[in-house]
């Protein structure tokens, strides 16, 4: 499968693509290595790996205002030239800043692709420009979400190049001159790369699609197979070849599969062989080295047969990252800015060497050439070289935790002990004592798990999505712990990963059912096809369930709850409840003001609202008020709203001011949402404001297009008009991606806070996120949105 090797890097995972270096180097050579930082050099914020060729290191980064191709020597990281392509991509979504393609290099020419489609041929010795093509413009070529971010492939005469353009998903180009040779393919693409590949002997190139792999001849463009590959996402895969004309596809966010590509009727055709949950959820491309698949999935680095797809093992070192294969060892970067050297051993993980190299977050595959390693971060690159040690030996090394006085004086009783049964029996005898989990003592909040386990680790609101940290036994005992300080009166969610799969705290009654957060702490967007994740819950000893909530959301409704089917006027059929509160059958004179939610159908199953409001009414009957659940909501949230906002102002809202005694008047009506719903709740109030003169935002999750869109409206708003918006401390974020709900919320705040119109309440919550977190504020949203 493998192509001639050369002494360089010239393109993404290598020359040959396969993400390995075969070749003899130090790692084989010397019995102890280490790593050295050789040189470093900031050169601004972007995707792109790093490749090698002739003494020279190539890049792609944003200065800031102008996204460039960054020509550097190996030697010290000095610039040899820099070309500006155009100017600075700015990171939306999730996304940072910066292009973010990877160069590929072939015969003293850099082709590089912008992230508006762009197309650059350069001279690899001074960079001067040989051709562009605009493909976006010329082409056609759909822009990505995200950009565009795939690496070109050179087969022949031909690069090829995976654009989306109108005429063909993947496109040919002459190597001289750029133009274009032939089309192929269909369908969405996103940040999928093409592999080459020898199919029957034959050069093809091998690419997938948001639906489907196909494999072209990369002369003519000559479809030789197209299979659908069967998942949902598929947008950031890269084929990863092993044995006879087999592949690995890793584009689903819960499985990989690999297939065999072969003759069945004269037709290739694609068989799937396994299909696993063992590589999942990740944005690094497995290593295929002597039978076995090196992989992340998740954030858990794995080695899996390639025959079965079974794990053979996993190991939370050394955090989550990247990785190339290097002369029978694992080169990884993590995400954290370390450097990682193991041995490709498929019994276990065995490090050999490490070292720190940046303090900003890295987020691309690392590159081999001379016994040295090239990576850049969101703001610097180096080279990191492996060097013979024979004194190096490797520390271990534990996260330093933070006890309390009681905690800290039971856990040496226990290591005191002289035996294993005494041991386990003060240990016993602690957690009988102990009168709610985790325990607390001053300000810090011990997380204890007691059972059989290999690994047990720790995942929370408070370290964010995709995260989590490794819990320490208590010596040899069945005792696992972490311990955190946080605010007196926080409330927070948790989970532990018992050998890798979550489970709620066996010892905490008080649990949770996620509609934020699935899998291990995965966005439950990202995993449609998983069920909401029950997690555990605490408050910290000055946190205080509201007086009029009950914590047990079971309790029948005193008020009445209606579930109606409006037909609109297009003949579709709007599903919404509608709750109407205690005092609602008593008097048929007094009217309610009216709050809607978007996302009605989760507010109801998962967050129990309709039981949350109706025990605030409880207490506060002078509050009351009718709560419309819009059960029917947008076809993708994500995508945005399309007809919703017009279908509910414009014939939901009649509807109900017509059928139940609301007062039919815009103060007196308000938009009510969390998460996507929040966003939907933001947006409706904004685009209506003739008709909503009030809204409570929760955790706004909303894209930036669409946000920016509701900002502006929202600054033109001339009638009075409140809006709420609040934000736990550990609201869903992750630290190693550009997705923050707490910045979302802020942004709206900051943004429009300067309209004098618009009566802003609300702020930061010592909570978390997700429905315990927004039902505790439903007196207060009322409270506000009808200055009760």
């Amino acid at each position: 499968m493998a192509f001639a090797m050369g002494d360089d890097w010239r393109s993404i995972r290598g020359n040959d693509g396969l993400g390995r270096w075969m070749g003899s180097t130090v790692l084989s050579q010397s019995e102890n290595v280490e790593l050295k930082v050789r040189w470093k050099k900031q050169i601004g914020s972007g995707y792109s790996s790093v490749v090698v060729s002739d003494g020279k290191v190539i890049t792609m980064a944003t200065d800031g205002e102008q996204d460039r191709v960054i020509c550097l020597s190996t030697q010290d990281g000095s610039e040899i030239w820099a070309f500006e392509m155009e100017p600075i991509f700015k990171g939306a979504n999730g996304s940072f800043d910066g292009p973010l393609a990877t160069p590929v290099i072939h015969q003293g020419i850099v082709y590089c692709l912008s992230a508006r489609g762009k197309l650059f041929a350069l001279n690899l010795c001074d960079g001067k420009q040989v051709w562009m093509r605009d493909l976006a413009t010329e082409e056609n070529a759909a822009l990505p979400m995200y950009g565009f971010s795939t690496t070109p492939v050179v087969s022949g005469e031909t690069l090829c190049v995976l654009a989306g353009a109108e005429k063909g998903a993947l496109v040919g180009l002459n190597l001289k001159t750029g133009k274009s040779k032939w089309f192929a393919g269909s369908g969405p693409i996103s940040s999928q790369i093409p592999m080459r590949m020898n199919i029957n002997g034959q050069p093809t190139i091998v690419t997938g699609t948001g639906t489907a792999v196909i494999g072209v001849d990369p002369q003519n463009g000559e479809l030789r197979f197209r299979f659908e590959h069967g998942d949902k996402n598929g947008s950031a895969m890269m084929p990863v070849p092993f044995d006879e004309n087999k592949i690995l596809l890793t584009n689903d966010d819960s499985f990989s599969k690999t297939f065999q590509i072969e003759k069945q009727d004269d037709i290739l055709k694609g068989t799937e062989v396994w299909k696993e949950r063992s590589i999942k959820n990740t944005y690094n491309v497995p290593v295929a080295l002597d039978g076995h698949l090196y992989a992340y999935s998740t954030r858990i680095l794995t080695c899996v047969d390639q025959q079965t797809g079974k794990a053979k093992w996993k190991s939370r070192q050394p955090g989550d990252g990247f990785l190339i294969g290097v002369d029978q060892h694992l080169v990884l970067s993590s995400k954290e800015g370390s450097m990682h050297i193991a041995k490709a051993n498929p019994a276990a993980y065995e490090e050999i060497a490490s070292t720190k190299v940046f303090d900003k977050l890295v987020w691309a595959i690392p590159a081999y050439a001379d016994n040295a390693i090239y990576q850049r971060s969101f703001n610097e690159i180096a080279c990191v070289d492996i060097v013979s040690n024979e004194q190096s030996m490797l520390a271990s090394s534990t996260e330093a935790l933070e006890f309390g006085t009681n905690f800290e004086a039971f856990m040496e009783r226990v290591k005191s002990a002289s035996a294993a049964k005494e041991r386990e029996t003060l240990i016993s005898e602690y957690l009988e004592t102990q009168t709610s989990f985790p325990i607390l003592e001053d300000g810090i909040a011990h997380f204890v798990y007691r059972g059989k386990a290999e690994d047990v680790a720790l995942a929370c609101d408070a370290f964010g999505a995709r995260q989590e940290r490794a819990m320490q036994r208590l010596g040899d005992t069945s005792l696992f712990y972490y311990t955190m300080r946080l605010p007196a009166d926080q409330r927070l969610s948790y989970i532990f990963l018992k050998d890798y799969q979550p489970i709620c705290d066996p010892l905490n009654p008080r649990k949770l059912t996620s509609s934020m957060y699935a899998g291990e702490m995965e966005f439950a967007m990202r995993l449609p096809d998983q069920g909401p994740l029950e997690m555990s819950w605490f408050g910290m000893q000055d946190w205080k369930m509201p007086g009029w909530m009950k914590e047990d959301p079971s309790e029948k409704l005193k008020g009445t709850l209606v579930n109606q089917t409006i037909e609109l006027d297009d003949k579709k059929d709007f599903e919404i409840a509608v709750y109407l509160p205690p005092s609602y059958s008593k008097g048929e004179n007094r009217r309610y003001p009216t709050i809607y939610i978007p996302d009605g159908s989760l507010a109801l199953s998962l967050g129990k609202l309709d039981q949350a409001y109706d025990q605030y009414f409880q207490a506060n009957n002078k509050s009351e008020a009718i709560i419309v659940f819009l059960k029917t909501g947008p076809a993708n949230p994500m995508a945005g709203p399309g007809t919703f906002l017009q279908d509910v102002a414009g014939q939901v809202v009649p509807f109900v001011d017509e059928n139940y005694r609301s007062k039919a008047a815009r103060e007196n009506r308000a938009a009510h949402g969390f998460g996507f719903g929040g966003g939907m709740a933001f947006m409706l109030a904004s685009s209506f404001s003739d008709k909503f003169g009030a809204a409570a935002v929760h955790s706004p999750l909303v894209f930036d297009d669409a946000r920016a869109a509701s900002i502006n409206t929202f600054r033109q708003i001339e009638d009075s008009t409140k809006l709420y918006i609040d934000w736990g401390r550990f609201d869903m974020h992750n630290p190693v991606e550009n997705w923050d709900i707490r910045d979302m919320a802020q942004t709206l705040w900051r943004e429009v806070e300067a309209n004098d119109s618009i009566h802003l309440r609300g702020g930061m919550v010592n909570d978390s996120t997700d429905w315990p977190s927004w039902r505790l504020r439903v007196g207060a949203v009322v409270q506000v949105l009808f200055d009760q």
